[in-house]
């Protein structure tokens, strides 16, 4: 992408905003991971946190900082990297179950679609998604590449509780919510697999840029893969493709 499109602005006197054009787009997310780990390796950067979302990079540093030299650093940088360099990225494969106990707006969502409930659950089950970001609670994927046929506003009466695991969309979105939590999104089924565990040393193993696909379950093998994941025993499935 060209430098022009390309937005540099002081965050505070702490911290750094690079944004692109906003759009959803994959060739822009990988471009933000190609330069974050980029910046990773340079000196000046590496005690930066950094916070990646759609369409922008934030940078935050621990001290102040002269902003100019920091910004033509990253322009260098941004010219340098081949954008268009394949690199591995990981698939993953999640068990949901769409049974009527966990999907509790597939009716409603399939009468506002004047769609049927199987056909709401293939169209879903049967789409790659792409992990944009994560939050808004830690661990929650925000997955785009939902089929065009399920775009729906959120819910105008956000519930006050949605259970942990619960697979929702809301506008060009799917996601899992990885504790109990308020939400407005349209509730579609469960995840039986705790995705975000904060004893573990890589508390959240899926990242920006991962692919998720879902593999629809029955009430019968949920319940098993929950006990097996319980007891130590389920190892969740993915595997290394190449973006290009």
């Amino acid at each position: 992408m060209s430098d022009q499109l390309l937005k540099i602005s002081p965050y505070g006197e702490r911290a750094i905003l690079i944004t692109w054009p906003d759009t959803v787009s994959e060739s822009i997310l990988k471009e933000i991971i190609l330069l974050k780990n980029a910046l990773k390796q340079e000196e000046e950067f590496l005690n930066a946190e950094m916070i990646g979302s759609y369409n922008s990079l934030c940078l935050v540093f621990s001290d102040t900082l002269d902003f100019e030299n920091m910004r033509q650093r990253i322009l260098e940088m941004h010219v340098a990297l081949d954008f268009n360099q394949p690199f591995e990225r990981k698939l993953w494969s999640l068990p949901v179950c769409y049974d009527a106990r966990f999907g509790v707006d597939l009716e409603a969502v399939a009468k506002s679609l004047r769609l049927s409930v199987d056909q709401v659950i293939y169209k879903h089950a049967h789409a790659k998604y792409t992990v944009y970001g994560l939050g808004f609670l830690p661990g929650f994927l925000y997955l785009g590449g939902l089929s065009r046929n399920l775009w729906l506003p959120r819910r105008e009466q956000p519930r006050l509780k949605v259970v942990e695991g619960s697979v929702a969309i809301a506008d060009r979105q799917t996601g899992i919510y990885p504790q109990d939590s308020p939400g407005g999104w349209h509730i579609l089924g469960n995840c039986p697999i705790p995705l975000f565990n904060v004893r573990k040393r890589d508390p959240m193993p899926i990242k920006p840029g991962d692919q998720v696909t879902f593999e629809a379950v029955d009430l019968e093998l949920y319940r098993s893969i929950y006990k097996r994941y319980r007891k130590g025993y389920y190892k969740l499935k993915s595997e290394l493709v190449c973006w290009k």
